[in-house]
């Protein structure tokens, strides 16, 4: 029912992975996403009801299922894919929603920086921002694949409780 967003940090040039550490990115925000909805399970059925507001991403650890440490993107336009190194991962569990008045925002160091957010956010699906940092520009490039389910695995049967 609900949609997933990623966010993935990639330096560029001009930018060292320190230049780029933790303590110069802060928080990464959706902002104008719904927040409120009602949920028919009988008709699996969502209604946005009210309200818009901005949702702090969250920051992913290494061993987070949705953590990845490489990505396959074009540093500059045209230039051909590489493999680059990603200093940082988050992710927000959203309403689906579209329209216009949609940002990806991020700070590095004391500039912010907004991406207007074009693309739908639709029920069972992921989308994914690459977002390319380098000293003169920021790319960001998305994709919007199915929203595939980690299997989980137990080690015994599962039992009633008496």
């Amino acid at each position: 029912i609900m949609s997933k967003v990623l966010v993935r940090v990639v330096v560029g040039e001009g930018y060292g992975a320190d230049d780029l550490n933790g303590s110069n990115i802060s928080s990464v925000v959706l902002s104008g996403q719904p927040t409120v909805a009602t949920f028919a399970p009988v008709t699996q059925t969502l209604t946005i009801t009210s309200g818009s507001n901005n949702i702090q991403m969250a920051k992913l650890a290494a061993d987070d299922a949705d953590y990845i440490s490489k990505a396959t993107v074009s540093l500059k336009e045209g230039a051909e894919q590489t493999e680059e190194t990603v200093i940082h991962n988050y992710r927000a569990i959203i309403l689906p929603n579209s329209g216009s008045e949609r940002q990806i925002q991020f700070n590095v160091g004391s500039v912010t920086y907004t991406y207007n957010i074009t693309q739908e956010f639709k029920s069972g699906q992921q989308t994914e921002y690459i977002i390319i940092l380098a000293a003169n520009e920021v790319t960001i490039q998305a994709s919007i694949t199915p929203w595939t389910l980690n299997p989980i695995q137990t080690g015994n049967p599962l039992l009633p409780i008496n």
